[in-house]
């Protein structure tokens, strides 16, 4: 399960990086829908906590996708609302909006800290 894991670390970073990389991976991008997120009825290999890990990754990098290249690639766009439509993964979408809405969150506070430690540097002096 970790190569898998590790697999999509990767895909996510080609993804991000090259347009040839994107047009194979979205060619046939039902494979990547069966073997990261694990839909119509293709189960992710145990353990459990490893492949909902898995699944959150997958999720993750689809709505980014989705939203970034979602114009080019509108099968993204289709997949992503496919997958939002999946009373299954109901549970792991909402893990993956409050995990990213809790690192927005922490991404704040500490610019917040930063500004704050920086004025009290300017004061003293």
């Amino acid at each position: 399960m970790q190569i898998r894991f590790s697999s999509v670390q990767l895909i996510d970073e080609l993804f991000q990086r090259s347009n040839v990389f994107r047009q194979a991976v979205t060619d046939d991008f039902a494979q990547f829908l069966h073997h990261a997120i694990g839909v119509q009825g293709h189960p992710l290999p145990p353990p459990d906590h490893a492949a909902e890990k898995l699944r959150e990754l997958g999720l993750r990098c689809l709505r980014a996708w989705s939203t970034q290249f979602g114009v080019a690639y509108p099968q993204l766009a289709v997949a992503y609302e496919y997958v939002k439509s999946d009373t299954q993964l109901l549970a792991s979408i909402a893990s993956v909006q409050r995990r990213e809405q809790e690192e927005a969150r922490l991404k704040v506070r500490a610019r917040v800290n930063i500004f704050y430690q920086y004025n009290n540097l300017q004061k003293k002096k």
